[in-house]
């Protein structure tokens, strides 16, 4: 079976041994946002474009 871009990096991926890849040096807690005011995807139902704004806040 043929895999597309990125599957196999998804299937392999380990949350419990990656989740402090990068650690949090800061002792303080914060809150990181970023708007995507230009998101655009296939309707699944339709085929049409959707557009969006994504707005990620972690």
């Amino acid at each position: 079976m043929i895999m597309k871009y990125g599957e196999k990096e998804i299937l392999e991926f380990d949350i419990n041994s990656e989740e402090n890849y990068w650690p949090n040096e800061h002792k303080k807690n914060y809150t990181i946002n970023i708007e995507l005011p230009e998101f655009m995807c296939m309707c699944p139902r339709s085929g049409y474009p959707d557009f969006a704004t994504l707005k990620l806040s972690y």
